[in-house]
């Protein structure tokens, strides 16, 4: 194997690990759900700054409800196992009930 190319490979390695080592530091570092609405609002936000950049769907509120409505259908059984089970929902405190 040229040494550059083994270069290169040790090279991504080294930055892969960094970045997976800062995820894990701010992984918990927010509750999933305030975090869902904070990223929300970034959505919104860049909707708003950007009104140039609009996509035409047809129907575009039906599927947005549709998707809501799939999403909510998952994670409703999540949430009541969580409860039947005496847990909490909340990741960075597993021993909580």
């Amino acid at each position: 194997m040229p040494v550059l190319a083994l270069l290169q490979l040790v090279h991504l390695h080294f930055i892969e690990f960094k970045e997976i080592h800062m995820f894990k530091k701010l992984e918990l570092l927010l509750p999933p759900f305030p975090l869902t609405i904070v990223l929300c609002g970034v959505i919104f936000l860049c909707a708003k700054l950007t009104p140039n950049f609009t996509l035409n769907i047809p129907s575009g509120m039906e599927w947005g409800v549709a998707f809501w409505a799939l999403g909510f259908g998952f994670i409703l059984p999540a949430v009541l196992s969580f409860v039947k089970a005496k847990t909490t929902v909340d990741p960075r405190k597993p021993d909580k009930r």
